[in-house]
């Protein structure tokens, strides 16, 4: 059963199905959700955050403990969750995976990156760039990678996509771009 984490949300596994705006997750009137992770292969299913507690269906599934559990900490450091969406979308290129098999690769890549956290480069970061819905002036983000030769930074949305803008978007000092150059385990 998925349970809340620690801001009283919970997660689901959810086909999509048609609706008035095209397809999605046809979860009850009024529920909140983000998509957290699913397959490259185009929109046919995924795993997400929701709002409130929704009733299983058969469209509506719940998630392995391990991850509902991965998850809930993940909560704590959106870097782990941009990175592991991304290598869940990425993992099975030559094929569509099944459920358990994304659970599993996304369990693992939770855990992974929440583990590299202490030696982990990034910095959590004041935006002084400002595009409506998608960065906002003073708000805080967390950096990943500085391109040097692009003049741009890696950085983490608060819905946990990783989008690449120019490096003067964000109150980042010379020595803190240096810092978030490769060589470092690479995660973006």
């Amino acid at each position: 059963m998925a349970r809340a984490g620690t801001n009283n949300v919970w997660y689901y596994a959810a086909d999509y199905q048609p609706t008035k705006h095209g397809a999605g997750p046809t979860f009850p009137e009024g529920v909140g959700y983000l998509l957290m992770a699913a397959p490259r292969d185009g929109p046919s299913w995924g795993v997400f955050q929701c709002m409130a507690k929704v009733p299983l269906a058969d469209h509506i599934f719940a998630i392995p403990e391990d991850l509902r559990r991965a998850l809930s900490t993940a909560e704590h450091y959106p870097p782990a969750l941009a990175i592991a969406r991304d290598a869940v979308a990425a993992g099975f290129r030559d094929r569509r995976p099944s459920r358990d098999d994304l659970f599993r690769l996304y369990t693992e890549h939770l855990l992974k990156h929440m583990s590299l956290q202490p030696s982990a480069p990034y910095l959590f970061v004041e935006a002084t760039g400002d595009e409506p819905g998608y960065l906002t002036r003073g708000q805080f983000y967390w950096v990943l990678r500085y391109l040097k030769g692009a003049g741009t930074v890696n950085w983490v949305s608060s819905d946990y996509f990783i989008y690449e803008n120019s490096a003067s978007d964000f109150a980042l000092s010379e020595d803190q771009l240096s810092a978030l150059l490769l060589p470092f385990a690479r995660a973006v």
